[in-house]
């Protein structure tokens, strides 16, 4: 469990810090040094940059990337007990790459959601829902898939870029928000408001930014979570 939080802070995106193992031993547990020494050691992860005394890595390119999604695709079908229908991911991002409609994909995400809910142990928060939403993106090979894209006015949740030898009409953005089940209970659509004013004014400040304007036909999307279900869908 430890390490699949390790594995979920590497694909959103989060800086992972280690002090690099320089020999495993059998006398001493496997900690999270260790794993992610290993995952260094396996080309999984390379050096950033030095930190005083510790490293920050990242992965290295984007066909590992994919790598770690492919896997984590196949950790939610063991947690939802049914295999992913990639036939069906495929046709929802078609739907988004021809028609501009991300209403396929979000019913996708809404079902996992759904189905994971019942696990008790799994705690639901942004990170989560985005990191499903990614690992769909990735499945379907379509687009060049960024997360936390970094733009001269702040980071993208999840940017659908150009695909080498793929030609989709529209391309697309996503700000995410996710709302706890109990604090939507309490407080409803104020709060869902406030999450989608939030999403829409990061989505405008991006829109100046260089690395997006010459891109046509890009879909911007400001949608909200809470518990399992969309709650918001807009495009601005």
């Amino acid at each position: 469990d430890r390490n699949m939080e390790v594995l979920e802070d590497v694909l959103s995106g989060e800086e992972i810090t280690a002090v690099i193992t320089s020999q495993f031993s059998l006398e001493k547990d496997f900690d999270e040094d260790d794993f992610k020494s290993l995952l260094f050691y396996l080309g999984l992860l390379t050096i950033e940059r030095e930190d005083l005394g510790d490293v920050v890595l990242k992965v290295p390119n984007n066909v590992i990337r994919e790598l770690y999604f492919d896997f984590f695709g196949k950790k939610i079908s063991e947690e939802i007990e049914y295999e992913l229908n990639t036939s069906e991911i495929r046709g929802a991002m078609k739907t988004i790459a021809q028609k501009g409609d991300n209403t396929k994909l979000i019913s996708i995400v809404e079902r996992t959601l759904n189905k994971l809910s019942k696990r008790d142990y799994i705690q639901f928060n942004e990170k989560y829902v985005k990191l499903i939403f990614l690992t769909y993106c990735f499945l379907s090979k379509l687009y060049l898939v960024k997360s936390e894209y970094e733009v001269e006015n702040g980071f993208i949740d999840i940017a659908l870029l150009k695909q080498i030898n793929v030609k989709p009409t529209f391309f697309a953005i996503f700000e995410l928000k996710y709302i706890k089940k109990k604090d939507y209970e309490e407080y409803g659509e104020k709060l869902v408001e406030e999450k989608l004013t939030e999403a829409k004014i990061q989505l405008k400040q991006y829109e100046t930014a260089e690395e997006l304007k010459n891109i046509k036909n890009l879909k911007k999307w400001a949608i909200v979570f809470a518990g399992e279900k969309c709650v918001a869908n807009e495009e601005i």
